[in-house]
């Protein structure tokens, strides 16, 4: 799909669902401005509500995303993957496209905002290897150090400590950038190739030259 109608699809999704989260973004090919669109990708996070019974010492634990928020995914198209509880869901759009929404962590947001902006070799390459050149790991729980964790299939990871060290909150893209000690880049210019992906993977991690 041309860069445009995607673009304007991805708009129209994002304003049914803003509403209904405390940050929501455009990630893809569409930030990256790709002149093809092979799928949407969005980025949010739902706003919750405190559900259960309230304890002696405050109110409870338990969180839920609203109501309004899934009945207006469960309108978008067909849902091939996943739920609005969860973290990721995939759907097929009436236009014929896919919509891949993700739903992290408010503390995970803008690393997930960032990976799911691509490339994918600019995501594995630079982002991913430079967090795990400092000592830590993706897994479903976000970032955590390699040292609390167990390595359970090709790049997955179960947090074994639970109370380990946690990264901080990273309030933009850009300090999470400047926390793995690479170059911030405009989206546009994150379309790394792979003849000469060392060369810019190496520039990329000394962002002070």
């Amino acid at each position: 799909m041309q860069h445009l109608q995607a673009s304007n699809i991805a708009i129209a999704l994002c304003y049914q669902l803003q509403p209904y989260c405390s940050k929501i973004n455009i990630a893809g090919s569409i930030r990256r401005k790709k002149a093809e669109v092979g799928d949407i990708e969005i980025v949010c996070t739902p706003n919750k509500i405190k559900v259960g019974q309230v304890s002696l010492f405050g109110g409870s634990t338990e969180k839920v995303s609203c109501k309004e928020f899934h009945d207006v995914v469960t309108t978008f198209g067909v849902i091939e993957l996943g739920n609005p509880d969860g973290r990721q869901m995939k759907i097929l759009l009436p236009q014929g496209i896919k919509l891949d929404l993700f739903m992290p962590q408010e503390p995970d947001y803008f690393r997930i905002y960032a990976i799911r902006t691509g490339s994918s070799l600019f995501s594995s390459m630079v982002l991913a290897s430079s967090w795990k050149r400092n000592g830590w790991c993706g897994t479903d729980q976000g970032l955590r150090k390699i040292i609390d964790c167990i390595q359970v299939g090709d790049n997955k990871w179960k947090v074994l400590n639970t109370a380990g060290q946690r990264p901080p909150f990273w309030a933009s893209e850009e300090e999470f950038f400047e926390w793995l000690g690479v170059k911030y880049l405009h989206p546009c210019l994150r379309d790394i190739q792979s003849t000469s992906a060392t060369y810019q993977k190496r520039n990329l991690l000394n962002p002070n030259q």
